[in-house]
């Protein structure tokens, strides 16, 4: 006989699948940047610390906050590994700027204008983004690029 509530073992089978969804965002972005993502294993330190209080007794009605929390760490967990790949990916883009910062490229990539907008500054000295793309240049988006770090 199980304590467990038919609800509860379906909010049970939900963070399941969020763990897993979370378990895989984390390798993904290990195997892309080469780097454990510490915030993204916390969160599921902290999933396993809320299923563990659940499972010390269910039948607390207190315990389905246990559940709810467990969900929102395993939310947190994948949405940090992702926030990780995209900050690693804008300190390459980054990279590559400043390392062709004296070069023109825009007749190999004609909307890198795109990626580094230009600045100025506006009324009051405060900081306006334009973009200048250049002439007859397509207006549709580049293909995706896939950016390999050694």
């Amino acid at each position: 006989m199980s304590i467990v509530s038919i609800e509860d073992q379906a909010t049970l089978q939900e963070i399941c699948v969020l763990f897993t969804e979370a378990e895989r965002a984390i390798k993904e972005v290990e195997d892309t940047g080469g780097e454990l993502i510490v915030p993204a294993v916390n969160q599921l330190r902290y999933t396993g610390n809320h299923l563990i209080r659940y499972l010390s007794d269910p039948a607390v009605e207190a315990a389905r906050y246990e559940l709810a929390d467990a969900i929102k760490h395993c939310k947190r967990a994948t949405y940090d590994a992702y926030e990780a790949a995209i900050l690693h990916q804008l300190m390459e883009l980054k990279k590559f700027k400043d390392d062709y910062r004296k070069t023109q490229i825009t007749t190999i990539i004609p909307l890198i204008s795109l990626l580094f907008p230009q600045r100025r500054r506006g009324p009051g000295n405060s900081p306006v983004t334009t973009i200048k793309a250049k002439p007859g240049a397509s207006s549709t988006m580049p293909p995706k690029i896939t950016c390999i770090s050694s």
